[in-house]
């Protein structure tokens, strides 16, 4: 699928940031991407990078392709102390042919969790997000193949954690 221009733009301005573009990734037929919206200061995004890595790599193993492009599950980790949490939920984005799932964390569970317990919430909250996408999104099989993936990815980012 080519891109627009307004995705070559800024494509082209992240690459000028010095930042290293996966065109694989870009390229792919079909793509998870794991992408947190959390308070300033918390270590969300390794975690949420570590899964969207090792999915991103069983995606391309298994050659798996579904009705959707791309999957995005984006975990909140949002203090409520301080700012009102985005609305939980479920929708397609027609033009990209995506699905984009929220779904919170709870941000004193996240505060007070060791990397091994974050993991494991990451790891809950990509699982419930895929339960949550509507079966005409991701085919009879897909579904199972998703969480397959996602279990193997818990499993590879596990051992990694650990050394």
């Amino acid at each position: 699928m080519a891109l627009s221009k307004r995705e070559r733009v800024l494509i082209e301005r992240y690459k000028r940031s010095g930042r290293v573009v996966d065109q694989e990734k870009l390229d792919a037929p079909f793509a998870i991407l794991v992408r947190p919206l959390a308070m300033a200061g918390l270590d969300v995004g390794k975690f949420s990078l570590l899964f969207e890595d090792e999915i991103s790599a069983l995606v391309k193993i298994a050659g798996l392709t579904l009705p959707v492009r791309h999957i995005m599950i984006s975990p909140h980790v949002i203090d409520q102390t301080v700012s009102q949490r985005p609305l939980e939920g479920v929708s397609f984005k027609r033009r990209q042919n995506a699905v984009f799932v929220a779904l919170d964390i709870d941000h004193s569970t996240w505060l007070l969790s060791s990397d091994k317990s974050k993991l494991a919430l990451m790891y809950e909250n990509v699982k419930q997000s895929i339960l949550a996408i509507p079966q005409k999104y991701v085919g009879n099989d897909g579904r199972k193949s998703i969480l397959d993936i996602v279990e193997n990815a818990y499993a590879k980012v596990q051992t990694r954690l650990v050394h």
